[in-house]
């Protein structure tokens, strides 16, 4: 669903003219679009958090894939990015720092974790990396 196309290159190597205008690698996302996920991501990803939300903030983000599928590289990078931090802020089953969850209103020692996110075959994929112990 994120994963970049064969055409985001526009075709043949060499085919860029210098003109930003013409390489799709170069082309913003649309200022409509734009205003769209910000306002999924304002919303699900707000400050008190919930699985409901990020849920249907998730399943908005699918949606606007789905109708920009044949959107630029910007656009297609910006969704996978917010379906990203939406699977790690759903996949984070607690409450800590900056991310609260008010269906998880505790903090849980497994996850006392980096979470990160990779992008593999068009979906994003979610894991915890233990965080390096810090010496004196």
């Amino acid at each position: 669903a994120y994963a970049p196309k064969a055409s985001d290159r526009g075709g043949e190597p060499g085919a860029y003219s210098g003109d930003p205008g013409s390489d799709p690698m170069l082309a913003e996302a649309s200022p409509v679009f734009i205003h769209r996920l910000s306002e999924i991501l304002l919303e699900g990803l707000g400050i008190v958090r919930d699985e409901a939300g990020l849920r249907d903030a998730l399943d908005k983000v699918r949606g606007l894939a789905g109708e920009s599928s044949g959107g630029t590289l910007r656009e297609r990078n910006r969704l996978a990015l917010a379906a990203a931090m939406l699977e790690s802020a759903l996949n984070r089953r607690e409450s800590r720092g900056a991310h609260y969850r008010s269906d998880y209103p505790e903090t849980d020692e497994k996850y006392r974790r980096t979470t990160a996110a990779t992008l593999e075959n068009g979906e994003v994929r979610i894991f915890l990396r233990s965080i390096p112990e810090r010496r004196a």
